[in-house]
């Protein structure tokens, strides 16, 4: 019962629908910048063997340490640094990706209709399918 009322059509459903558009392309930026945050992160948590006042490591150029020195990085403190902090902030976004789905739902906002071209609904939405049965 309280759903309906929520979410029933009436005199201000337009104004209702301009806030959800609001907030989907709010919801989209935010995660995006997320992703930007975490791939051009250079810095790692200190481990505790090691003196450094500032508590963390900077690395400079592009970090592909992990493709070359994987191994020797499992068993020392990278997975326990990093990637666990970025494994974090991305479950903050599970919330956040709930409200962009519903907003999506709604259909209003700049987000909506980039995703309702032609081109995403035509070509790409069907790709989506398989990559879902892929990874199960």
């Amino acid at each position: 019962m309280f759903s309906w009322h929520v979410f029933r059509q009436g005199g201000r459903s337009r104004q209702r629908r301009r806030a959800w558009g609001v907030v989907t392309d709010l919801s989209t930026l935010a995660v995006l910048g997320i992703f930007v945050a975490a791939y051009f992160d250079r810095c790692t948590p200190t481990p505790v063997r090691y003196v450094n006042p500032f508590g963390y490591t900077c690395k400079d150029g592009q970090y592909l340490m992990w493709k070359y020195q994987y191994n020797r990085l499992k068993n020392v403190w990278y997975w326990a640094g990093r990637t666990m902090t970025w494994l974090s902030v991305f479950r903050v976004c599970t919330p956040v990706m709930v409200l962009w789905i519903y907003g999506l739902s709604v259909g209003e906002g700049y987000t909506a209709w980039l995703l309702s071209r032609p081109v995403m609904a035509r070509f790409l939405a069907p790709l989506a399918y398989n990559v879902f049965v892929m990874q199960m």
